[in-house]
C-alpha cells in the first residue's frame, strides 16, 4: 500500500462529524456519564491525569485487567472498586452506540476511504496469483479492531456490535473449471463464520443465484471478478468523485455515499 493511500483531508473533517455524533449519544445517557466519572479516578494511574470521559476509552483500560485474569482496579484503602457489572454496563453502551452508525452515512464513507488502499492491494495480489506473477497462497495482514472495524463497514458486515479480541477477517480464494476454463471465486470469513453472501459487493449475486447463474452459488462463494469489480469500479462510484484524491479532497458529505443494506449475520 502506497502513501497515496495514506494522506485523505476529508478523512479528519468526516473523524469530527462523528465524534460529534458520538458526544450527543453520551450525554442522551447520563448514567453512562455518571458511571465514567465514577471510575475515572479509580482507573487513573496518576490523580494528576486527565479524567477518562470516553466509554471506549474506559473499556480499553479496563480489558488490560480483565484478559489477563487481573482482579479489577480499587482505590487503594478503600471499597471503591470496578465491578464486572460496572464492564458489563459499558460494553452494553458501546454495542449500543456502534448501532446507531451501522447505516450512517459518514460512518460509511469514513470506512470506505479508511479501506480502499487495502483492497487494491489484497486485489492486486490476487490477480498476480490468477496470472501466475505470484506463488504466494498465504497472505498475512496484521491490524487491531480500529482496522477491522472499518474493513467490516466496508464489506457490509458490521452490525455494530464491538470487534471482539483476537477477531480476523479472511479472504479465501478458490478455483473451479467450467467448460474447460479455470474461474476464480471468492469467500469471506468473519471469525469462523461464512459471511460471502452477506458482503455488499456479492448480495446481488446470491440474490440472482437462483437463477442458477453457475455452480460457484451452490457452494457459498462469489466470483473473484464480482470482487473485483467493486474495488476497481465501483468502490469509487460509491465515493461520488471520480478518484481517491478527488474524494479525499471534496468536504461535501453526502447524505448516502453508499447504498448499502446491511443485515445481521448473529444467529439469535
Amino acid at each position: 500500500m502506497t502513501e497515496y493511500y495514506c494522506k485523505c483531508p476529508l478523512l479528519e473533517h468526516l473523524q469530527t462529524l462523528m465524534e460529534k455524533k458520538m458526544r450527543r449519544l453520551l450525554h442522551s445517557h447520563p448514567a453512562v456519564v455518571h458511571l465514567l466519572q465514577r471510575l475515572s479516578p479509580i482507573v487513573k494511574s496518576n490523580p494528576n491525569h486527565s479524567d477518562i470521559t470516553a466509554p471506549l476509552a474506559m473499556f480499553d483500560s479496563l480489558m488490560g485487567y480483565v484478559c489477563h485474569g487481573s482482579h479489577l482496579p480499587c482505590i487503594p484503602g478503600t471499597s471503591d472498586c470496578v465491578t464486572f457489572e460496572h464492564v458489563r454496563n459499558l460494553i452494553a453502551y458501546l454495542d449500543w452506540e456502534g448501532r446507531q452508525f451501522v447505516r450512517d452515512s459518514t460512518h460509511t464513507k469514513t470506512a470506505l476511504l479508511k479501506m480502499q488502499g487495502f483492497f487494491i492491494h489484497l486485489v492486486n495480489n490476487m490477480k498476480n496469483f490468477i496470472n501466475g506473477k505470484s506463488a504466494a497462497r498465504f497472505m498475512l495482514y496484521s491490524g487491531h479492531d480500529v482496522t477491522l472495524e472499518p474493513l467490516s463497514t466496508a464489506l457490509g458486515i458490521d452490525d455494530g456490535s464491538m470487534i471482539p479480541y483476537a477477531s480476523r477477517i479472511i479472504f479465501e480464494m478458490y478455483s473451479h473449471t467450467i467448460n474447460n476454463n479455470i474461474q476464480y471465486a471468492l469467500k469471506v470469513l468473519y471469525n469462523g463464520k461464512d459471511v460471502t453472501k452477506y458482503t455488499s459487493f456479492c448480495k446481488l449475486y446470491f440474490k440472482d443465484s437462483f437463477k442458477k447463474l453457475d455452480r460457484a452459488s451452490e457452494y457459498g462463494i462469489c466470483p473473484f471478478e464480482t470482487f473485483r469489480k467493486f474495488v476497481e469500479e465501483e468502490y469509487i462510484l460509491a465515493l461520488r468523485a471520480t478518484s481517491f484524491a478527488a474524494a479525499c479532497n471534496s468536504f461535501h458529505v453526502t447524505s448516502d455515499p453508499f447504498d448499502v443494506k446491511y443485515s445481521s449475520y448473529v444467529e439469535g
